[in-house]
């Protein structure tokens, strides 16, 4: 009895733990292809240059070469980290930093 039970307990942990409970689709997502950063009088300015797969996932073939969307971004700060909120703050959809 005590053997079976363990079983059944082990078991369901499997399929509570299992999965990717907190995946984003790429899409719904802003995906950075360059960032760039500045320093002048005092304050950091960082750029960025992304693209939105929701735009392009809508075109095919040569219309993807000639229409494909580039997103431009700028903000200023005191701090890097500042400047980065700021810039984050500003955008319509989440930010994806992973591969940069």
């Amino acid at each position: 009895m005590r053997r079976i039970l363990l079983i059944i307990m082990i078991s369901s942990q499997f399929v509570f733990l299992s999965g990717c409970w907190g995946a984003r689709e790429i899409q719904t997502q802003t995906f950075i292809t360059a960032i760039g950063l500045d320093y002048a009088d005092g304050e950091f300015t960082v750029y960025i240059q992304a693209l939105n797969f929701a735009n392009i996932a809508k075109l095919d073939g040569d219309s993807f070469l000639q229409h494909s969307p580039v997103l431009i971004g700028e903000a200023k700060g005191k701090t890097i980290q500042s400047a980065f909120s700021k810039l984050e703050q500003n955008v319509a959809l989440p930010l994806y930093y992973d591969h940069v």
